[in-house]
Order: C-alpha cells, then structure tokens, then sequence
C-alpha cells in the first residue's frame, strides 16, 4: 500500500500554496477570506434582528411606561383615600 494517499491534500496544498507565493501568504488569504465571509453572513443576520430587536425595546418602553402610570394613579388614588 502506497502513502499516495496520506500525503495527497498536503501535496495539493503545497501546490496550490506555491502558486500563491507560499504557504504563509496563502495561509494569511484564507484567514482574511474566511473574516470577510464571516462578516458578510454576520451582516446578512443582522439585517432582520434589527427591526425585532427595535420593535422588541419599543415594546418594552411602553409596558414601562404604562406600569409607571398605573403606580402613579395607585399611589394617588392611595393618597385621596388618606
């Protein structure tokens, strides 16, 4: 049995590595590649959780706001009583 196989994708890497001005600078390509790709399917998320996320703390500063009034009339209705 050969060692064809074992040493097969190291071969290609090296190969397509040569081509690319060496392993280092073909390493640093792959790693600003996958950044950028990252980035974009990152942004890609971000376009519909930010609505929700807006639509969501809206929202929240309503009930916020309804349950300082509805303490405000309670502690008023609490003081007429007095």
């Amino acid at each position: 049995m050969s060692n064809y196989n074992n040493i097969k994708a190291y071969n290609e890497f090296n190969h397509i590595a040569a081509t690319r001005g060496g392993v280092d600078k073909y390493i640093s390509e792959l790693e600003r590649a996958s950044y950028n790709s990252g980035r974009v399917d990152e942004r890609e998320e971000l376009i519909w959780k930010v609505p929700l996320a807006s639509a969501v703390g809206i929202g929240l500063w309503e009930v916020g706001k309804a349950c300082v009034r509805k303490i405000k009339e309670h502690h008023r209705a609490k003081k007429r009583s007095h």
